[in-house]
Protein backbone atom coordinates (compact mmCIF):
# COMPACT_ATOMS: atom_id res chain seq x y z
CA UNK A 1 0.00 0.00 0.00
CA UNK A 2 1.47 3.42 -0.94
CA UNK A 3 1.65 6.28 1.55
CA UNK A 4 -1.23 8.05 -0.22
CA UNK A 5 -3.41 4.93 -0.02
CA UNK A 6 -2.52 4.39 3.64
CA UNK A 7 -3.34 8.02 4.46
CA UNK A 8 -6.72 7.70 2.75
CA UNK A 9 -7.40 4.42 4.58
CA UNK A 10 -6.65 6.12 7.93
CA UNK A 11 -8.44 9.35 7.02
CA UNK A 12 -5.37 11.49 7.73
CA UNK A 13 -2.99 13.63 5.71
CA UNK A 14 0.26 12.41 4.19
CA UNK A 15 2.12 14.65 6.63
CA UNK A 16 0.42 13.03 9.63
CA UNK A 17 1.23 9.59 8.22
CA UNK A 18 4.92 10.56 7.87
CA UNK A 19 4.95 11.88 11.45
CA UNK A 20 3.32 8.73 12.82
CA UNK A 21 5.78 6.60 10.87
CA UNK A 22 8.73 8.68 12.13
CA UNK A 23 7.43 8.27 15.72
CA UNK A 24 7.34 4.49 15.23
CA UNK A 25 3.56 4.21 15.61
CA UNK A 26 3.10 2.70 12.13
CA UNK A 27 5.66 0.26 10.69
CA UNK A 28 6.65 0.51 7.02
CA UNK A 29 8.67 -1.31 4.41
CA UNK A 30 11.45 0.50 2.57
CA UNK A 31 11.42 -0.54 -1.09
CA UNK A 32 13.81 2.20 -2.23
CA UNK A 33 17.08 1.58 -4.04
CA UNK A 34 19.34 2.94 -1.29
CA UNK A 35 19.68 6.71 -1.57
CA UNK A 36 16.06 7.55 -1.03
CA UNK A 37 13.39 5.70 0.93
CA UNK A 38 10.26 4.53 -0.81
CA UNK A 39 7.84 3.60 1.92
CA UNK A 40 5.11 1.02 1.60
CA UNK A 41 2.65 -0.10 4.24
CA UNK A 42 1.14 -3.51 4.93
CA UNK A 43 -2.66 -3.43 5.15
CA UNK A 44 -2.44 -5.56 8.31
CA UNK A 45 -0.20 -2.91 9.97
CA UNK A 46 -2.71 -0.19 9.08
CA UNK A 47 -5.57 -2.27 10.51
CA UNK A 48 -3.55 -2.99 13.67
CA UNK A 49 -2.90 0.74 14.12
CA UNK A 50 -6.59 1.49 13.72
CA UNK A 51 -7.53 -1.21 16.24
CA UNK A 52 -4.95 0.10 18.71
CA UNK A 53 -6.27 3.65 18.44
CA UNK A 54 -9.95 2.73 18.56
CA UNK A 55 -11.73 4.43 21.45
CA UNK A 56 -15.27 4.18 22.74
CA UNK A 57 -16.79 7.54 23.56
CA UNK A 58 -18.52 7.79 26.89
CA UNK A 59 -18.64 9.85 30.04
CA UNK A 60 -15.20 10.67 31.43
CA UNK A 61 -13.97 8.19 33.98
CA UNK A 62 -12.52 9.81 37.06
CA UNK A 63 -9.91 8.40 39.39
CA UNK A 64 -11.07 6.87 42.66
CA UNK A 65 -14.71 7.34 41.75
CA UNK A 66 -14.63 11.08 42.37
CA UNK A 67 -17.01 13.36 40.58
CA UNK A 68 -15.66 15.78 38.06
CA UNK A 69 -15.78 19.30 39.36
CA UNK A 70 -15.07 22.49 37.55
CA UNK A 71 -11.57 23.74 38.20
CA UNK A 72 -10.83 27.41 38.61
CA UNK A 73 -9.10 28.92 35.60
CA UNK A 74 -5.34 28.52 35.50
CA UNK A 75 -4.91 32.16 34.52
CA UNK A 76 -5.54 35.29 36.54
CA UNK A 77 -7.36 38.37 35.31
CA UNK A 78 -5.51 41.58 36.07
CA UNK A 79 -7.07 45.02 36.45
CA UNK A 80 -4.65 47.20 34.51
CA UNK A 81 -6.14 50.47 35.80
CA UNK A 82 -5.64 49.30 39.39
CA UNK A 83 -2.03 48.33 38.69
CA UNK A 84 -1.28 51.67 37.04
CA UNK A 85 -2.89 53.62 39.89
CA UNK A 86 -0.86 51.66 42.44
CA UNK A 87 2.37 52.36 40.54
CA UNK A 88 1.53 56.06 40.33
CA UNK A 89 0.85 56.29 44.07
CA UNK A 90 4.14 54.50 44.80
CA UNK A 91 6.02 56.95 42.58
CA UNK A 92 4.38 59.93 44.28
CA UNK A 93 5.21 58.51 47.69
CA UNK A 94 8.84 57.93 46.71
CA UNK A 95 9.22 61.40 45.21
CA UNK A 96 7.71 63.06 48.30
CA UNK A 97 10.07 61.05 50.52
CA UNK A 98 13.03 62.16 48.39
CA UNK A 99 11.89 65.79 48.58
CA UNK A 100 11.56 65.59 52.36
CA UNK A 101 15.03 64.03 52.65
CA UNK A 102 16.57 66.77 50.47
CA UNK A 103 14.85 69.47 52.51
CA UNK A 104 16.03 67.95 55.79
CA UNK A 105 19.57 67.74 54.45
CA UNK A 106 19.46 71.37 53.28
CA UNK A 107 18.06 72.53 56.65
CA UNK A 108 20.77 70.69 58.57
CA UNK A 109 23.52 72.20 56.44
CA UNK A 110 22.08 75.73 56.89
CA UNK A 111 22.14 75.52 60.69
CA UNK A 112 25.92 75.08 60.62
CA UNK A 113 26.44 78.28 58.58
CA UNK A 114 26.87 81.82 59.88
CA UNK A 115 23.61 83.64 59.57
CA UNK A 116 25.11 86.98 58.48
CA UNK A 117 26.18 87.33 54.94
CA UNK A 118 28.81 89.91 55.70
CA UNK A 119 32.30 88.59 55.27
CA UNK A 120 35.21 90.38 56.87
CA UNK A 121 38.28 90.86 54.70
CA UNK A 122 41.78 91.48 55.94
CA UNK A 123 43.13 95.00 55.42
CA UNK A 124 45.63 95.55 52.66
CA UNK A 125 48.97 96.90 53.47
CA UNK A 126 49.46 100.44 52.26
CA UNK A 127 45.83 101.25 52.01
Amino acid sequence: MTPAQAAIELGISGRQLRDLTADGAIPYIDVGRGKREARRYEPSDIEAFKAERRRIAGPPVSRLGQRHTAKPPAHRVYDIQEILAKRQSERLKQSSEKRAARKAKADSSKTGQVSSRRVERPMRAGA
